[in-house]
């Protein structure tokens, strides 16, 4: 009732747009999908006795319910990065000592110790996205650039790049852009970046 009256009296429309929320996360109907993502989980474990459980992911319900069934089984449980910036590390996982960490790069290492992560608990593995480029046979036919998407990713802001950093990134786009200058580009925003970056 008190963040309601809250969000009523700062901005009415914003409580419309978060109340569905709010009402489920103070509800029965949360803690009984919490307890049975948790429970279903321990149970999975008791019955099949995985050598390890892996998610790519620590911030959705499931994934905590799988962190701490697998922490309370004493089974191993890897988090694999699958995005820039280790997102992961936006909730405090230092109790769980059944977690491991597999990430993109140093950085991602360096951030993720910064919120008390022991060393031996991550490994730099590379982003598993771009395991088969190396397979692939890569055409040597040259082709017309028509259109140019550009998907941006907030580097600096999740402190894997310094600004000169991003600055070099940007000259060299803007080197490929004059030799497509033909070409329409699209720059899709990621939503933790921002516009005047591009301008």
């Amino acid at each position: 009732d008190a963040l309601q009256k809250y969000y009523q009296e700062k901005d009415p429309y914003l409580w419309d747009l978060i109340e569905p929320h709010c009402s489920f996360l103070f509800s029965r109907d949360f803690l009984y999908v919490l307890f049975l993502y948790y429970q279903t989980t321990k149970r999975i474990i008791n019955l099949i006795d995985p050598p390890l459980f892996c998610i790519t992911s620590g911030i959705g319900l499931h994934d905590k319910s799988v962190i701490a069934a697998a922490h309370n089984t004493k089974t191993p449980a890897l988090l694999i990065q699958h995005g820039v910036g280790a997102d992961f590390r936006r909730t405090d996982l230092r109790a769980f000592g059944t977690l491991f960490f597999s990430v993109f790069g140093e950085n991602d290492k360096i951030l993720l110790e910064k919120t008390g992560i022991p060393s031996t608990r991550i490994f730099v593995t590379g982003n598993p996205l771009l395991d088969e480029v190396g397979r692939k046979n890569i055409s040597k036919k040259r082709y017309r650039v028509q259109k140019i998407l550009l998907l941006s990713q907030p580097f600096v802001e999740g402190g894997l790049w310094n600004k000169k950093q991003r600055t070099l990134f940007l000259l060299e786009v803007e080197k490929f852009l004059a030799i497509h200058s033909t070409s329409e580009i699209v720059i899709k925003l990621h939503p933790r970046d921002r516009l005047k970056t591009f301008r």
